[in-house]
């Protein structure tokens, strides 16, 4: 069973202009069966904006196929025309209105996402420092926890243009989008979804011209570290999986960290890691996950030509200055926040 198709874009500031052309093959079948769509934005106050029936009535099969097309036509115009009608990006809202759209119909249908995922309110609200470091299953407790998750039970999900950009919004790394898109993966499974799609195929060109405002989101520095007295390593450079010293992306840290390792090899000079943590677990786990941490960079500096002995660690947990108060006023984390508090601090030694 198709049931109803609900396409979730809309222009707005900061990601490229929507058309059909992405979409398509996820239209067919809603074509093929003679299914309704509908599209909703997703600005800061998403709303639907119509749906167009693929439901052919004629009683001969060209003049059916004549509906199917104009049906066609008319959604690409749709689409096209479909303007955010608040200021900001409100996608995970976006896929709420969808849901209840769906399930208003029936007990299935499909949801096409295309956006780049980069909310700016509510508790997904990336314009906040640290959330594309957050950990996604922190992410989803804070969004249940906060009633913001959808029910997209008996619905599937596809997603186009996760992390894709248009000026004045910064691109994403190629980290940082893979960072967003186990984030909104984690997030669609967790609301019930029977099938999540991440569709690869990217979306490009310019937003439209007269769109409401969209804060924009900053993005980590991608240029190669410089060796300093004190480098604070955040998730940006050595992102950790949750809950372990692994690394997640092992050469993306080795990257991050050649421009250090190399001043350190000619400077001759030994460095301290100082690992940290959120608030969450127990105080003895903080201590040995933060020096496990601590010793996952040393491995990497060493591959990078550091000598061993030039390197020592530990483990702080919570306990150093540029600690931040990670905790709501239930003593939950709040993610954003306790991706902030997982570093590891190079500091040189004289």
């Amino acid at each position: 069973m198709v049931g109803p198709v609900v396409v979730a874009t809309g222009g707005r500031a900061n990601m490229p202009a929507p058309t059909v052309e992405p979409i398509v093959r996820y239209l067919r079948s809603a074509a093929a069966s003679g299914s309704e769509v509908t599209v909703v934005d997703t600005g800061g106050a998403p709303q639907t904006h119509g749906s167009v029936s693929f439901r052919a009535t004629a009683a001969n099969e060209v003049a059916a196929n004549e509906q199917v097309k104009a049906a066609a036509q008319q959604l690409s115009s749709g689409i096209a025309a479909t303007v955010a009608s608040a200021e900001g990006a409100a996608p995970l809202e976006a896929l709420d209105v969808a849901a209840r759209h769906i399930h208003s119909a029936s007990d299935a249908g499909t949801i096409v996402l295309m956006d780049s995922g980069l909310q700016t309110q509510g508790i997904l609200d990336y314009t906040q420092k640290g959330m594309l470091g957050a950990e996604p299953t922190e992410l989803v407790d804070g969004v249940q926890r906060s009633g913001q998750l959808p029910d997209l039970t008996g619905v599937r999900v596809f997603v186009i243009g996760l992390g894709d950009t248009a000026a004045p919004q910064e691109p994403l790394d190629t980290a940082s989008r893979r960072a967003l898109v186990e984030q909104w993966t984690a997030l669609l499974s967790a609301a019930g979804a029977s099938c999540v799609g991440v569709d690869p195929q990217p979306l490009t060109g310019a937003s439209p011209t007269v769109v409401p405002m969209v804060p924009t989101v900053s993005v980590p520095d991608v240029a190669p570290l410089v060796l300093s007295a004190k480098v604070v390593l955040t998730a940006d450079t050595v992102a950790f999986m949750s809950d372990t010293a692994q690394l997640r992306d092992p050469e993306l840290a080795k990257r991050k960290l050649a421009s250090v390792a190399a001043a350190l090899v000619e400077s001759g000079q030994s460095v301290l890691l100082t690992g940290t943590t959120a608030t969450d677990g127990t105080e003895t786990g903080r201590l040995r996950l933060s020096r496990l941490r601590a010793e996952a960079v040393k491995v990497t500096l060493m591959e990078l030509g550091v000598p061993a002995d030039r390197i020592s660690t530990e483990g702080v947990g919570i306990h150093h200055p540029e600690h931040v108060d990670d905790l709501d006023a239930e003593g939950r984390l709040i993610p954003a926040r306790a991706a902030r508090n997982r570093t590891v601090i190079l500091t040189v030694e004289p």
